[in-house]
């Protein structure tokens, strides 16, 4: 038995104040208001531990046999813990090891690069069935320091599977980097409400047609906690906007579902590289159809149907237009020959010749096709607003086409983006 008069209950109190100043005073509080001064404590040694028990008054002496039986009993019930509790360890590594070969099979099932999405989809879900708490789950691929950021990602948001986005300060971008440097396996962030929407107000200003309810949602949480683990070519992180640090077991399960897509992300990069070969094929051909049909060219008329079959080339392709438009110049007569397909590429060819000098618009086109370098590129965009006084330019081009493939500013809901493509000659 051990017993404790005044000065061992202080010392007792000032040992527990290192480490725990509230339990201190409280234990202070406790004995000073029962005028306690004198404790007994009967204790029996277990197989694993000791069983103590605390008394004020001196304890019956039938107490030590007491405890002696309640020491076995409660060895006994020790050992069923520990059966117990390893049972509980062998079904939740059953059911992590489930989550990753889910992951593992989705990650190995890829035919495009662009079911990666599918991926990190599958992440989150395991993810959220295992109990961690996440709000939101995404990789970081193609890292370069100081460079745009890529992200694919998954939460209950209606945000876009895949974001790319300029670089910007922020706690966690300058955690990232000193992560990549320094070789670390991960890193934990922890954001206040002020911080976290500091952060996400730059974030979301890069995120293309996300729903103000979404927005809202991210702006309106109390905070932000998450854990990115490191890898060589990707990062995964996961987060939650309660402000929740993860623990080191949820830290560690997330390394080992990082490690499971780490070992196939070649395949990724291999169905980026096949796809970007596809492509390039893809192109190849359209370029040879339009250079096919040129070449074949008897008469200057024959343009038209080069024309035509350019913008066919572009449907192949996936791009849709609204319409093509060939500016040819020609500076010693001072004039230039404007054609146009139809609406969404109808085989009908508007075309009009213009004097160069009789606007200054026409007078700035020239000058930008003559200051361009051969083979470039050029943007512009005319809005909305604009648009009619445009087409008051262009009064006859579309007089010899059927009126069904006439192009109207109102084509152009949201104004006209153009694409120039210079050549020695003019443009496309």
């Amino acid at each position: 038995m051990i017993e404790q008069d005044e000065q061992d209950l202080h010392r007792a109190i000032e040992w527990t104040r290192k480490y725990n100043i509230e339990t201190a005073d409280m234990t202070q509080q406790f004995l000073e208001a029962n005028k306690i001064v004198h404790t007994w404590h009967p204790a029996v040694k277990l197989s694993n531990g000791k069983l103590v028990t605390d008394f004020i008054q001196p304890p019956p002496a039938e107490m030590e046999f007491i405890l002696s039986k309640m020491g076995a009993s409660f060895d006994l019930a020790y050992i069923r813990f520990l059966d117990l509790q390893n049972a509980e360890s062998q079904a939740r590594e059953a059911q992590i090891e489930t989550a990753l070969e889910r992951v593992r099979s989705r990650s190995m099932g890829m035919q495009k690069s662009e079911e990666l999405k599918e991926v990190i989809k599958i992440i989150y879900q395991q993810l959220t069935h295992l109990k961690i708490n996440l709000d939101h789950s995404g990789f970081v691929v193609d890292y370069i320091p100081g460079s745009d950021w890529h992200f694919w990602i998954a939460d209950e948001r209606d945000i876009p599977s895949k974001i790319t986005h300029p670089y910007f300060e922020s706690v966690w971008a300058n955690q990232f980097s000193e992560a990549k440097e320094k070789g670390l396996d991960f890193f934990a962030t922890h954001l206040n409400f002020e911080e976290k929407n500091k952060f996400y107000k730059e974030l979301l200003s890069y995120v293309p047609g996300l729903p103000e309810a979404s927005t809202d949602f991210y702006l309106s949480c109390p905070g932000l906690a998450a854990t990115t683990v490191m890898f060589d070519n990707v990062s995964l992180y996961i987060e939650n906007f309660k402000g929740i640090p993860y623990m080191d077991e949820e830290n560690k399960i997330l390394m080992r579902f990082g490690k499971v897509f780490q070992q196939t992300y070649t395949r990724f990069k291999d169905l980026e590289k096949a796809e970007a070969q596809a492509r390039e094929s893809q192109i190849q051909l359209a370029l040879e159809r339009v250079r096919a049909k040129a070449m074949a060219m008897y008469h200057s008329d024959e343009l038209n149907d080069v024309l035509s079959v350019l913008i066919e080339q572009f449907d192949v392709l996936s791009i849709y237009p609204v319409k093509a438009l060939l500016c040819l110049f020609d500076l010693e007569k001072n004039t230039f020959t404007f054609r146009t397909t139809g609406r969404r590429g109808q085989r009908n060819i508007g075309e009009q010749s213009f004097d160069i000098n009789s606007n200054d618009i026409f007078k700035g086109i020239v000058e930008t096709w003559k200051n361009s370098e051969p083979n470039s590129v050029f943007t512009n965009f005319i809005s909305k607003e604009d648009l009619p006084q445009v087409w008051e330019l262009f009064p006859n081009t579309f007089a010899n086409m059927p009126e069904e493939a006439w192009v109207y500013p109102s084509d152009y809901p949201d104004g006209l983006h153009n694409l120039f493509g210079y050549c020695k000659f003019g443009f496309i």
